[in-house]
């Protein structure tokens, strides 16, 4: 998805359809200031498209401002209605503490803006990142590799080197691993469904590093050195899991953009989540887009589309 947020960072388009496994469309609208969501699973149809682990791909909306994703939004789901009000969010300071400083002043801006705007902020506890990372390593490759040499035996010799690889990996990986990854998906899941009951959304940064080099092997976050694959993902893969709907916005520190803020709702609840973004006084630090420099209309009128007929790969 990094050429849809390219164009759409470059002027060229007012919006996009991208797909996410595990960040595909929130983790480039991070590195390119623009604003990307992740809708609920199964909420879009993956029909026509090519899918990577069925039970992570979504299809979602991406564009230059939080209102164009909602004009979007309101085209794919027929929806259009007001999200309730929300009252309250929630943040794991284990997962702040994981991201680099700049990273953790500008969610940390976030965080005061919203307190000055009257929304109670509290800490809640989710999945260490390191079990989240594990759970999602072993279900995607074994996923991954048992779909498409079921479904598309002729085409995997033909995939890229690094896929094949992939496979190769996880082919000899027993099947106890993934297992144990499916119970803990389901004990994850849980755990996140009660932190919405505890509070209406939940916030956490969308990248541990603000400026990922795109040749880079590693990054290095907080003093830890990952894989890059690994390190852009450990944000945001845990909601491709549990399902829940998760847009990502740019944050900003001191007029720069600083990776993206990653706001959760409840499963169904993505209109809330966008009235949220639109109603809850935190421009300052976040903005609901980002100025490109080029003037296009902030708006667009989009027709109802006919659902289904979009082809690609879920990345």
């Amino acid at each position: 998805m990094q050429v849809s947020d390219c164009t759409l960072a470059a002027g060229y388009c007012l919006g996009a359809l991208g797909t996410d496994t595990g960040g595909s469309i929130r983790i480039p609208s991070a590195c390119c200031g623009t604003v990307g969501l992740k809708p609920s699973f199964g909420r879009l149809s993956m029909e026509g498209i090519y899918p990577l682990i069925p039970s992570l791909d979504h299809v979602g909306p991406m564009a230059r401002t939080v209102e164009d994703v909602r004009l979007m939004w309101d085209a794919l789901s027929n929806g259009g209605k007001e999200g309730k009000p929300v009252a309250s969010v929630g943040f794991d300071p284990r997962w702040v503490e994981e991201a680099d400083y700049p990273v953790t002043e500008a969610f940390a801006a976030a965080l005061d803006d919203m307190r000055r705007a009257g929304v109670d902020v509290r800490k809640v506890s989710l999945p260490r990142l390191h079990d989240v990372l594990q759970m999602h390593g072993s279900i995607f490759f074994l996923e991954g590799v048992a779909y498409h040499r079921a479904h598309f035996p002729e085409a995997v010799p033909h995939y890229p080197a690094m896929a094949r690889q992939w496979f190769d990996l996880a082919w000899q990986m027993p099947a106890s691993d993934y297992i144990e990854a499916c119970e803990n998906r389901v004990r994850f899941t849980s755990e996140v469904d009660r932190v919405l009951d505890e509070v209406d959304l939940i916030l956490t940064p969308a990248l541990s590093v603000s400026k990922p080099r795109r040749d880079a092997t590693e990054l290095v976050a907080a003093g830890q050195s990952l894989d890059f694959t690994l390190a852009m993902v450990r944000q945001t893969c845990l909601f491709n899991h549990t399902g829940h709907p998760a847009l990502v916005m740019p944050m900003r520190e001191e007029n720069t953009v600083c990776g993206g803020l990653q706001i959760v709702g409840r499963n169904g609840e993505e209109n809330r989540i966008l009235t949220f973004c639109k109603h809850a006084g935190v421009p300052r630090a976040l903005g609901a887009g980002v100025d490109h420099g080029r003037r296009w209309p902030s708006r667009v009128v989009l027709a109802s589309p006919t659902w289904g007929k979009a082809s690609g790969q879920a990345t």
